[in-house]
């Protein structure tokens, strides 16, 4: 889902890019590495998905945030 996404709506270079997580750096490092060629060269925040957010989509979910080219 992510990658059709990104095809759609490309990263603009910028700005930095934000990635969450619920709880889980494993999770975290996975999303992170399946995305490497993505994030590379680019400003890589990293932070915890609030409760709101994370009650609805549960312990272990990562997400990425950007703005569009």
């Amino acid at each position: 889902i992510i990658e059709g996404l990104i095809e759609k709506t490309p990263i603009s270079s910028d700005y930095s890019i934000t990635l969450g997580h619920t709880n889980s750096r494993e999770s975290l490092k996975a999303f992170e590495e399946h995305f490497h060629g993505t994030l590379k060269k680019r400003e890589v925040n990293v932070c915890d998905i609030g409760s709101i957010v994370g009650t609805h989509v549960g312990p272990g979910a990562c997400g990425i945030s950007y703005i569009k080219k």
